[in-house]
């Protein structure tokens, strides 16, 4: 009867160990968690910059709009190259292809000089932006 609890345990064990192995595995340099989190906060980030570009159509040219604009057009760079520097999935990577090509002409309409117009063209790209984005974090999910 010892031996049956004994088995069970260790099989209980086991099954913990697997589970936490499988969760922390690693997307290239980093962890899992922490690409899907930088994933997640390219979605954030083009709602934020298209916030911004809105903003100073409408007139508030306030230098925190200005900088806010700024950083997340850097910081969306430089987690766009860290998602690509680490995947070695073919589907995670066609996916962040798919964003940089759209985030090329996305962010030269965000260095332009806000108007109604250029506006309405980063509310429409907007849209599909952070679909794209979206479906990065989706393919990473799928990898955990």
């Amino acid at each position: 009867m010892n031996y049956k609890l004994y088995f069970i345990f260790i099989y209980f064990l086991l099954s913990i160990f697997t589970t936490c192995m499988a969760q922390s595995g690693s997307y290239g340099r980093i962890t899992y968690a922490s690409a899907v989190n930088i994933a997640g906060r390219q979605r954030m980030l083009s709602q934020r910059m298209s916030k911004a570009f809105i903003l100073q159509v409408s007139g508030y040219q306030d230098a925190s709009i200005q900088e806010e604009l700024k950083t997340g057009i850097k910081i969306f760079n430089d987690q766009l190259n860290i998602l690509a520097r680490n995947t070695q999935d073919t589907l995670i990577l066609n996916a962040l292809m798919k964003v940089s090509h759209l985030w090329k002409d996305y962010q030269k309409l965000l260095t332009t000089t806000p108007n109604k117009a250029r506006a309405i063209l980063i509310l429409n790209q907007n849209s599909y932006l952070l679909d794209l984005c979206d479906k990065v974090v989706q393919r990473i999910e799928e990898n955990l």
